[in-house]
């Protein structure tokens, strides 16, 4: 499916804690990361993740990895005019092979 996407949810956990059958625990390393925190429902927050790569590029840099989103309130229990969902993208310098 040309729509498919590849989907990873992550939690802080007890650092004792190991895989069980389809539940996967992972290490994520450390990395620079550009944010931004989009204000209102998820439906409009496209504009958010082109203005974040905006951004990056006018100050130089280069997107290095896959967005991630950190979802700051419970959508059961906040208007969605009032959600917030802070947007990531890892960042680094651009590389001797970039144009």
């Amino acid at each position: 499916d040309a729509n498919a996407a590849d989907v990873e949810a992550g939690f802080v956990v007890a650092p004792e804690l190991v895989s069980s059958g389809d539940m996967l625990v992972k290490q994520l390393p450390g990395v620079t990361v550009a944010a931004l925190t989009h204000v209102g429902d998820y439906s409009g927050i496209e504009p958010s993740y082109f203005r974040l790569l905006e951004w990056v590029h006018e100050r130089g840099m280069v997107r290095c990895g896959r967005f991630m989103e950190c979802y700051a309130n419970n959508p059961l229990q906040t208007p969605s005019e009032a959600l917030r969902t802070q947007v990531m993208v890892p960042v680094g310098p651009p590389s001797a092979n970039d144009p």
